[in-house]
């Protein structure tokens, strides 16, 4: 079975601060909207400058998708492909 991962966060300083991840069953990406409120879950004050960054990356697994799915803990997990885009890039 194929899956895709999201992780998002704050690129500031040069290091990425995770905020989010999500995974998804299938391979088809969907489109979502984040809501960034500055001062809260790592995102800087008002007038401190930050990127966003998405890193989407597509895999294969042996397990279904289920609750609390870890498809890496699968005997045959493998990335297909990654790739990390941020914003103004």
């Amino acid at each position: 079975m194929t899956g895709i991962k999201y992780e998002d966060g704050v690129f500031r300083d040069g290091v990425v601060h995770p905020r989010t991840s999500c995974l998804q069953g299938g391979h088809e990406l969907e489109a979502s909207t984040n809501v960034l409120t500055f001062g809260r879950d790592g995102i800087p004050h008002a007038g401190q400058e930050f990127a966003w960054e998405t890193r989407i990356t597509i895999f294969e697994t042996d397990l279904p998708t289920q609750h609390f799915w870890s498809p890496q803990s699968g005997k045959h997990y493998r990335v297909l492909w990654t790739r990390t885009f941020r914003e103004g890039e």
